[in-house]
């Protein structure tokens, strides 16, 4: 059964650009924080944060950090630390020799703690995040009965529109100055 979590606590303004933007800087997504704000205006939750990675192509499953098997858990993790009433994110880069790499908002320094005090140290929410891969992005379903723009999209569209006009150039022709139909000897471009 998976693991419930809440999905109403609070996160800072800085703490949302700061994890966001970390995630994107580490998956060499473009980042912008001025356009996040734009995009995402406050308040900040765990619902805007799904919502928010998902615009920058990210997945994001949660899971209990009681539970994870840390040799086959894709870096970056986000965890949660909780001290003196206030939740903030950290950033897991990585795991190895019994010990976890993590960083903390504002700062571009690491730190460690033990893996088998990591339940303790952090709350149990982990959020695990997965990279949306080029094609599989989901689609928009408002926009699913559209085709996709591309060259073959273009090039179909403009066949079409070449086709429609020729036969109303043709028709025009046909039909003569004053609507009624041309002899051949009118049609001739000769002089």
């Amino acid at each position: 059964m998976a693991a419930r979590f809440p999905h109403e606590f609070p996160l800072s303004t800085s703490d949302f650009v700061w994890l966001l933007g970390s995630l994107c800087r580490t998956h060499r997504v473009a980042w912008d924080p001025a356009l996040a704000l734009q995009m995402f205006p406050p308040p900040y939750s765990l619902v805007t944060l799904h919502e928010a990675a998902r615009q920058y192509g990210f997945q994001l499953g949660e899971t209990d950090a009681r539970s994870v098997d840390w040799t086959q858990v894709s870096f970056p993790v986000v965890a949660f630390r909780s001290s003196e009433g206030e939740t903030r994110p950290v950033l897991i880069a990585k795991t190895g020799d019994g010990r976890a790499l993590y960083f903390e908002p504002g700062s571009q320094e690491p730190r460690t703690t033990e893996l088998a005090g990591l339940a303790t140290h952090f709350d149990a929410l982990l959020l695990l995040v997965a990279r949306d891969q080029p094609g599989q992005a989901a689609e928009d379903p408002a926009n699913s009965d559209r085709p996709s723009f591309g060259f073959r999209w273009f090039a179909a569209e403009r066949l079409a529109r070449s086709v429609s006009l020729s036969e109303a150039a043709i028709a025009a022709v046909k039909a003569g100055p004053n609507g009624s139909a041309l002899t051949p000897e009118e049609c001739s471009f000769s002089s």
